[in-house]
């Protein structure tokens, strides 16, 4: 369930709505699989669609170059796909990652990092999706604290009301992706 494609598409043509489909449908996968990686892809995708959407970000001249870079290194992950390299896939991951974050610190405005806040709002969409606290933040690699001061300020607890079991939670889990 690699969408390498799909987010260098949705990224490359401004398509916010695509990208934050795309994050939270590799959450839910990573979440499925306990995968990091997929979590990590989840993250850069949710990333991309923060960074596209500061127009002070977008109109700054190191922008188109940084964007580039980004779409060219997706390529390259798209090939380490292909040629079932696991290893080269992760490798590019985290240049995506670390591209992103220096992007967002030398054009950002803002303390915490969108690639942090990332973290924490797909740990809690993991924790919605019915994994613990801990778990949520370990898949992530979200800071535990942040992710429970956010989640204190969402509805999630109210719409939790009873405690399920974990064959429960794999059940729903299943039925999210038939």
């Amino acid at each position: 369930m690699v969408k390498i494609g799909e987010i260098k598409d949705a990224f490359s043509k401004n398509r916010g709505h695509g990208l934050k489909r795309l994050s939270n449908e590799l959450i839910q996968s990573a979440v499925v699989d306990y995968d990091e990686t997929m979590a990590e892809l989840a993250i850069v995708a949710y990333s991309l669609n923060k960074l596209n959407s500061k127009e002070h970000i977008v109109n700054s001249e190191k922008w188109a170059d940084a964007k580039k870079a980004i779409i060219e290194s997706m390529d390259e992950m798209a090939n380490a796909v292909e040629a079932d390299n696991a290893k080269k896939f992760s490798e590019i991951l985290k240049e995506i990652s670390h591209k992103v974050t220096e992007i967002d610190e030398e054009l950002g405005n803002y303390v915490q990092n969108v690639y942090d806040k990332a973290r924490v709002k797909m740990a809690s969409n993991a924790y919605s999706l019915g994994l613990s606290l801990s778990q949520a933040a370990e898949l992530t690699k979200a800071n535990k604290k942040n992710l429970q001061s956010y989640i204190g300020h969402t509805l999630i607890h109210d719409r939790i009301k009873e405690k399920r079991s974990i064959g429960d939670r794999v059940d729903k889990l299943k039925r999210i992706f038939e």
